[in-house]
């Protein structure tokens, strides 16, 4: 059981940070005209050297550094004439996350890290309810939050027992949508083996860090990090839609009192 409740903490904190929204964007380009060119170069230069009040900073940093310099300005123009071979699209949420996320009903699978050990776990979402669905020790296991009780259900049994609040401490199991107050950070690219990702960072209010790995316009994973842990979620495929037969404990015999903890 207690490898169970870990799993899903780890969960509630993945589909936690799935909340935040933000736009997507073209590189450099800071007018939004659709394309990184010249006029771009030149206003980033001016907002460099304190000649422009304002600019879209995500933006015009185009290199990801956190700073905003003739550097980028350069890297403006190396788009416009195709002469750089780095992504253009940094921010992807919105295209890719979003608008699965606001449907309200998703599927997101995904493979967490438990005591060191991959698993990969597919978690639905249905309104204020959730399904967890997992192997554990050879057996298929969901856990659910339904209607602000958690169960833990064997399908091949066709049972399921009742989870003690207690067990997971100041979680409310009548609220599955999990929001954040996370806020931009900064992007960057991050080269792993022969891949390239482009990774957006959000700090939360307790101080750790959600960073977004895009591959190919797919969200590819996830990095969560506080003081020194990390935590990291590959994310395999996310879509609109449930699976509703999970859901439903029909058919499923009450074993609560019978089942040792």
């Amino acid at each position: 059981m207690k490898k169970l409740i870990s799993i899903l903490l780890a969960l509630t904190t993945a589909s936690a940070i799935l909340g935040i929204s933000a736009s997507a964007r073209v590189l450099a380009d800071v007018n939004n005209d659709g394309a990184a060119n010249s006029v771009d170069a030149l206003q980033i230069l001016q907002y460099s050297v304190g000649n422009a009040e304002s600019i879209d900073e995500k933006l015009a940093d185009a290199n990801c550094d956190g700073t905003i310099n003739s550097t980028d300005a350069l890297i403006a123009l190396n788009i416009s004439i195709g002469n750089y071979s780095e992504p253009t699209t940094v921010e992807l949420k919105e295209t890719v996350i979003d608008p699965v996320i606001k449907s309200g009903k998703f599927t997101i699978s995904m493979t967490i890290e438990d005591s060191g050990i991959p698993s990969p776990v597919t978690l639905m979402i249905d309104g204020n309810n959730l399904c967890a669905t997992m192997e554990v020790d050879g057996m298929l296991i969901r856990l659910l939050i339904l209607d602000g009780v958690a169960y833990m259900v064997m399908p091949s049994y066709r049972m399921y027992i009742v989870i003690d609040e207690d067990d997971f401490g100041s979680i409310d199991f009548g609220d599955a949508s999990y929001d954040t107050n996370g806020v931009y950070a900064g992007s960057r690219y991050v080269t792993e083996g022969d891949k390239t990702y482009t990774v957006d960072s959000y700090k939360n209010t307790d101080g750790s860090v959600d960073e977004y790995y895009f591959l190919n316009s797919k969200w590819a994973k996830l990095i969560k990090i506080s003081g020194n842990n990390e935590e990291v979620q590959e994310i395999s495929d996310l879509k609109a839609g449930v699976n509703s037969s999970y859901f439903s404990l029909k058919g499923y015999m009450d074993m609560s009192g019978l089942i040792s903890k």
